[in-house]
């Protein structure tokens, strides 16, 4: 079945325009509901009232209490773990020598010999400090170090 050159030239065209018509529907078509417009009689003619957030007032005589737990999170220095340690970065500590260098012992979160043993091995250090820490992403959950 053999097509005239017009013909051909016309279904080219017709294509072409129907392509470009359903991209540029796709490209910018709004995938949010439009927002409805309001008809004259609904838009209010005085500004709505919009109350004033309540803010509690203190006087000058008013002392502020310190978060105890705060102070004594900012008084207690967790750097370097060591020997009698104890805490979240230890048990994270003892999770990757788990996981890095193997580890036979159970996880207490508490720096003690077989600890310390494996640090020596491992890291070839005594103590572990934050730069230390944080170099070898020890902070980093475990289920956040998994790469897929």
């Amino acid at each position: 079945m053999m097509i005239d050159k017009s013909t051909q030239q016309a279904l080219w065209i017709a294509g072409t325009i129907a392509g470009v018509s359903m991209l540029t529907y796709y490209l910018f078509r709004n995938p949010k509901k439009p927002i409805a417009k309001k008809e004259v009689s609904q838009i209010p003619t005085e500004p709505e009232f919009i109350p004033k957030p309540k803010i509690p007032k203190t006087t000058r005589l008013q002392k502020i209490k310190p978060d105890i737990k705060k102070v004594q999170a900012e008084e207690h220095h967790i750097f370097p773990l060591q020997k009698g340690s104890s805490g979240k970065e230890v048990e994270r500590l003892q999770i990757w020598l788990l996981r890095n260098h193997g580890w036979k012992g159970t996880v207490t979160g508490t720096y003690d010999t077989q600890t310390e043993t494996l640090v020596k091995k491992s890291l070839k250090r005594d103590t572990v400090d934050q730069l230390t820490y944080e170099k070898h992403k020890m902070e980093i959950p475990i289920h956040q170090q998994i790469q897929l």
